[in-house]
């Protein structure tokens, strides 16, 4: 039986130590460019704007080439049209169009010969209950310890929707959008 067990034992290094490896390239720049457009929506007049990119390379993350000179056109269902204006290298504005909860829109945009079409109900605003500040202490790795104020908003979500909300911290001017700002 304890030869048995040890040929077990060698059979099963054997195996294991003698695992193969091989090596598989990946192309990873053989895909088109392909177009990204953001439209950004609201009630408040001058906030409507669209931001067309394009795809960047795996290996150069964070270049996104901006799309210029491209028609972008918002309709809503009442049939008011606003054509946006390229205020930016890829970022487009309404001249003054606001958006109206439970209207919905409709944005064209046209550009390299090709139409990207999106279709969207403006959802009614969520009042916001209050808004608390928490003042954290964070212990690190190194022993040291880091402190910082999180904000949080209270709001009541409506019953049946699926909603989504997005919360942008702004001080002094300065955008605060990191994951660890914002909870």
């Amino acid at each position: 039986m304890n030869k048995l067990r040890l040929l077990l034992l060698i059979v099963t290094t054997a195996v294991i130590f003698s695992a193969c490896q091989r090596v598989i390239n990946i192309d990873l720049n053989t895909a088109n460019s392909k177009v990204v457009i953001e439209a950004y929506m609201t009630d408040q007049p001058g906030g409507d704007t669209v931001k067309i990119t394009r795809t960047g390379s795996y290996f150069t993350p964070g270049n996104y080439p901006a799309v210029t000179n491209a028609t972008v056109v918002i309709t809503d269902n009442a049939g008011l049209t606003d054509t946006l204006i390229q205020i930016d290298s890829g970022r487009y504005t309404a001249s003054g169009l606001a958006g109206i909860p439970g209207k919905t829109y409709t944005l064209k945009v046209f550009t390299d010969g090709v139409e990207y079409d999106a279709v969207s109900t403006m959802p009614a605003p969520v009042e916001i209950d209050s808004v608390v500040q928490i003042f954290d202490k964070v212990i690190n790795a190194n022993g040291s310890i880091d402190s910082n104020y999180r904000i949080r908003c209270i709001f009541q979500d409506p019953a049946g929707f699926g909603n989504f909300y997005r919360a942008q911290l702004v001080v002094n001017g300065q955008l605060y959008d990191s994951l660890g700002n914002v909870t």
